[in-house]
């Protein structure tokens, strides 16, 4: 599946929905090469491309490590975004 496909479901799952509420401001499109050229170490699945669509989660503070947050979404890679960084999901 694409990224542009999931990102109303993922909408539709986590924006203003407890207790992501006070965490997540909006969902984004990206490439892992505009991850990768942000600094964050992507590791290629087999048949990937880092021209591969993904979504980035803008939070305005970060998750508590209690709180989970999924890292793909059939199949689209999906990271987390707090202060100008690209972060792994934990």
């Amino acid at each position: 599946m694409k990224a542009n496909d999931i990102l109303p479901q993922l909408e539709e799952l986590y924006l203003n929905k407890r207790p992501y509420d006070k965490y997540l401001l909006c969902f984004g499109i990206s490439s892992l090469r505009t991850m990768t050229e942000s600094g964050r170490k992507i590791v290629l699945r087999k048949k990937e491309s880092l021209e591969e669509g993904c979504i980035v989660a803008y939070l305005k503070k970060r998750l508590p490590k209690r709180i989970r947050f999924r890292t793909e979404y059939d199949g689209v890679r999906i990271f987390q975004s707090y202060s100008g960084k690209a972060v792994a999901g934990h």
